[in-house]
């Protein structure tokens, strides 16, 4: 049985990791131990099960890392007490992280309403609004369902360059294609480049 000694230790470990910035890659491997050393009814079980399960869908997830994340989110979201507010922002990250793992295994409507339970939590996080907006445009074919969410995400993150494509691609979708371009035209100064993007998404 792991002491709390050996579970304070994991978790200097870990901030340590975090504050030197290291790879994702170490960070589950310090991540992974501490799951298991804590329980999933506690908030420090809630806070590494949620970050394991977010590092694990950084950059380019596999269908098995999104199983594991998808499983952790499940935990989390099974010992959370419903209205709790210590709980709230791990149950809104790990609606969040569950919608991102199920986009990935290719259950979209189950990863929507996941992404709409996480946002109905917090209605502006926009790497979630972002998320939500991608899958209704790209996956689900409701462009105008979608463009809401990306003007909520673009809103947040007006110089993230992944959120204007994400919302220009919308607005192409929708009939918008001026609009569209103007929203590109922020972040590339290339018009032959702004051109061959919004010919490709027409």
């Amino acid at each position: 049985m792991t002491s709390k000694l050996d579970v304070a230790r994991l978790q200097r470990s870990l901030a340590w990791g975090l504050q030197n910035e290291v790879s994702d890659r170490e960070l589950v491997m310090m991540l992974r131990p501490l799951v298991r050393a804590t329980s999933a009814a506690s908030i420090e079980g809630w806070a590494c099960r949620v970050q394991l399960a977010e590092r694990l869908l950084r950059h380019s997830p596999t269908r098995a890392s999104a199983w594991e994340a998808a499983n952790l989110a499940r935990a989390v979201l099974a010992q959370c007490p419903p209205g709790d507010l210590d709980a709230a922002e791990f149950v809104a990250r790990a609606f969040a992280v569950q919608g991102l793992a199920l986009t990935v295994l290719g259950h979209y409507r189950a990863a929507r309403s996941a992404y709409r339970r996480a946002l109905a939590l917090d209605p502006v996080e926009p790497v979630t609004a972002h998320n939500l907006g991608h899958l209704e445009v790209v996956c689900l074919g409701r462009p105008r369902s979608g463009l809401y969410w990306l003007q909520v995400a673009q809103r947040q993150l007006p110089d993230d360059p992944e959120v204007a494509a994400s919302l220009a691609h919308a607005l192409v979708a929708v009939g918008q294609l001026e609009a569209a371009r103007k929203v590109l035209a922020r972040l590339i100064d290339d018009e032959e480049r702004i051109a061959q993007l919004l010919a490709s998404w027409a």
